[in-house]
């Protein structure tokens, strides 16, 4: 029997089974718990809203018995390592405050096989999970070998930063890499196991470790040479893009980014693009100058014409003022454009750049600097 998850976010599709063809960064997991994960981007009006408000979102979803449709309750639920949640009566839980990102997701409840996957968070995610019983024997004693975590870095070969997002997988038990390439795999079993990382833009790499004691270990993964002018090919099409415009630009690439010793996107913004930051005017003031509410906007520009809010995109969507750019870390992003001293400001995140060369979405023409749209 098998163990199907279902989770609805944000707009691409990615299913982890047998049942699909195998790529570099879709794992395939083995044993009883196979996981089913396919994320479906709903992205509406209000949704983009609320994101652009709070930068963060809620994982809600409801645990059932395969075949039964009957609720698990009292299950634990796990996304990360700061996240949990239990199920009520009617198999339901909602975890709140969740920041964009990649994270380890675990179902565990008593009399049933334990759920383990990954999954993307950039939207609020609905899931349905479903489990199989696994009978427990009441009268007897069940003896179990000694079991140890796993804990780990994931670094790029050739320049030793870290690789974020990429997934580690073991003895089934799967899990991906934080924003800064750490990752812990919990209660496998003592002895000899085949570590798989595998993440778009990496060679999949497997080794074989002995597992005694709970251990530290760091990995090292080689950029894919095929992957990398894929990746290039689409660096090429947005600043083709934007160069149209004819307005000053500045860019700041993947390089950069990860290289800055400054503490956000913001920051890089600021210091590499040649933004200065300034708090806005009376924002009753402004709401009248530019026909748009600004009571929530607080982060403005000092340009030559006086205090401007600027205009941001991230992966081609308009959201709401600077301060949406918080809640993203350095290593979600890929590429950032800074246009006319920061009056508009594009972020990509290496997500977007997957899907754009997957052809899952499409590059939006963009003449001159976009009209702001009501927030």
């Amino acid at each position: 029997m098998s163990v199907r998850v279902i989770l609805r976010t944000g707009p691409a599709v990615f299913v982890h089974g047998s049942a699909m063809p195998k790529r570099s960064g879709t794992p395939v997991p083995s044993g009883a718990a196979r996981l089913i994960l396919a994320c479906i981007v709903l992205v509406s009006g209000d949704a983009m809203v609320a994101s652009a408000q709070t930068g963060t979102f809620v994982v809600t979803g409801r645990v059932t018995e395969r075949g039964q449709d009957r609720p698990v309750p009292n299950a634990a639920v796990l996304l990360g390592e700061e996240h949990r949640a239990v199920t009520d009566s009617a198999g339901r839980f909602e975890i709140r405050g969740v920041r964009p990102g990649r994270y380890a997701f675990t179902v565990d409840a008593f009399g049933y096989r334990t759920a383990q996957t990954s999954i993307t968070v950039f939207d609020d995610v609905e899931g349905a999970i479903q489990l199989d019983p696994e009978p427990v024997a009441l009268d007897t004693i069940a003896v179990r070998p000694r079991q140890y975590d796993l804990r780990g870095r994931v670094l790029d070969a050739e320049s030793g930063r870290s690789v974020p997002y990429v997934s580690i997988r073991a003895a089934g038990a799967s899990t991906a890499a934080t924003d800064a390439g750490t990752f812990r795999i919990r209660d496998l079993a003592g002895g000899q196991h085949t570590v798989i990382i595998e993440g778009f833009g990496w060679l999949p790499l497997r080794t074989v470790i002995d597992l005694e004691a709970d251990t530290m270990m760091t990995f090292e993964v080689e950029p894919d040479p095929i992957t990398e002018r894929v990746i290039a090919a689409q660096i090429e099409r947005i600043t083709t893009r934007s160069a149209s415009v004819g307005v000053s630009r500045r860019i700041i690439g993947r390089a950069e980014i990860l290289d800055s010793q400054t503490g956000s996107p913001i920051d890089i913004i600021g210091s590499r693009g040649a933004v200065r930051f300034r708090d806005c005017i009376d924002p009753s003031d402004q709401e009248r100058q530019l026909n748009v509410p600004m009571s929530s906007i607080r982060m403005c520009i000092a340009t030559r014409g006086g205090i401007t809010r600027p205009l941001v995109y991230i992966d081609d969507r308009q959201v709401c003022g600077l301060e949406f750019l918080h809640h993203y870390t350095n290593a979600l992003l890929h590429h950032i454009e800074v246009f006319s001293d920061g009056r508009a400001i594009r972020a990509y995140t290496s997500q977007f750049i997957e899907r754009l060369a997957a052809d899952r979405v499409p590059l939006q023409p963009m003449a001159g600097i976009d009209a702001p749209r009501l927030c």
